[in-house]
């Protein structure tokens, strides 16, 4: 929503040719890796193989200007992190001319660890000259991270800053998007990291919405003025800001398209008596309710706010979270409540997690059958 990824797609293509950029993200983790796997230089540098291999296959009269050394380390990343064949495959792609230069290198395990520090600091060493000889400048790690973070993905993300020191060389640098809410990780770093806040104001906010607006109508509406009235905007305004506390251009680009929706379907332009439809619509959409499962904490995402709650409102909850949508009575929770105890939680936890309480969204009552949960993920 705040423009993190699109900022550092923006970085790559103003770095152009001078920066090896490896992208990696350390919360997306395939499943089923083997303990030597889930360590961060391991991802990194297997993440580096698979580029560096793909730019000399397109360029492969750059291996000329690899040195012995080079050529011996270049096996070794190749072979180290993918399969004891992926080195033999990646000479017969390459021209006949280039391939015999490499094709005698014999493979030896010159950094056997990813964890001790001579292991490390050696590695990147090499891949920065190697990075060199190949025409960059630096290499760069760019890791982008879910908006939202469950604990153990914020574990993920605090344990690669927590590589920074042992990642430290003139050659390399470490670029990781972080949404605002992930603000303990930053002071968990203790100074190692140089946070650059991305601040777009409503003028770019708006631009940024009017373009999408413009590519989705073949130019039929150029502005959110034309989809909305004057009065409907100025609540939207305040909407975003009471949620996110700034112009935030992924959610006016969520807007638009639900305004757009509307104008298509109803009046044109969208009036502010349909303010309470367009808000349901965006949060139901949008901003669903998402649960960590491995937290300690009481509480729950809506959107990217995080919502504190009290352990007897979380309990109740959660009880909603396993019927998965489905209405549940007294009967239902398991436990001995009289059918005011659970009108009390329910109340108490539409406060809560409402945008409005009095205009529910997410827990619905069903006359007769009892209260369920809706837009919510696991």
């Amino acid at each position: 929503k705040s423009g993190k990824t699109i900022m550092l797609e923006a970085l790559g293509r103003f770095q152009g040719e001078e920066t090896l950029i490896v992208n990696y993200s350390p919360t997306k983790w395939p499943a089923g890796l083997g303990d030597e796997q889930k360590n961060h230089l391991f991802q990194i540098m297997a993440a580096t193989s698979q580029i560096i291999r793909r730019y000399l296959t397109e360029h492969p009269n750059k291996i000329n200007a690899l040195s012995q050394n080079l050529r011996h380390f270049l096996r070794w990343l190749i072979e180290k992190f993918n399969d004891p064949r992926a080195y033999v495959r990646w000479l017969d792609s390459l021209p006949s001319e280039n391939e015999s230069a490499l094709r005698d290198i014999k493979y030896e395990d010159y950094y056997p660890t990813q964890t001790e520090n001579r292991d490390v600091q050696g590695q990147i060493e090499e891949l920065v000259n190697l990075s060199r000889r190949m025409g960059y400048r630096q290499v760069s790690i760019v890791a982008d991270t879910e908006a939202i973070l469950t604990s153990a993905q914020m574990n993920q993300v605090a344990d690669l800053i927590g590589w920074l020191e042992l990642l430290h060389h003139e050659g390399l640098n470490l670029v990781v998007a972080l949404s605002p809410i992930a603000e303990i990780i930053i002071e968990q770093a203790r100074g190692r990291l140089s946070p650059v806040p991305i601040s777009v104001s409503k003028y770019h906010t708006w631009e940024v919405v009017n373009r999408h607006l413009r590519a989705a109508t073949d130019n039929r509406i150029t502005s959110i003025e034309q989809l909305a009235s004057a009065n409907l905007l100025t609540r939207l305004e305040k909407l975003v800001d009471d949620e996110f506390g700034q112009p935030v251009p992924g959610a006016w680009t969520n807007l638009g398209e639900i305004l757009l929706e509307f104008a298509e379907k109803k009046d044109w332009p969208v009036s502010k008596a349909y303010c309470d439809e367009v808000k349901a619509a965006f949060f139901l959409k949008f901003m669903p309710l998402k649960l960590d499962v491995d937290s300690n904490q009481h509480g729950v995402w809506r959107g990217y706010r995080w919502i504190p709650l009290e352990e007897s409102t979380y309990d109740f909850l959660k009880t909603l979270w396993r019927w998965k949508g489905q209405p549940v009575d007294v009967e239902q929770m398991g436990i001995r409540r009289s059918k005011a105890n659970l009108h009390t939680l329910a109340r108490r936890l539409r406060v809560a997690i409402e945008p409005d309480p009095s205009c529910p969204i997410y827990l619905k009552n069903r006359r007769g059958e009892g209260y369920c949960l809706v837009n919510s993920l696991l």
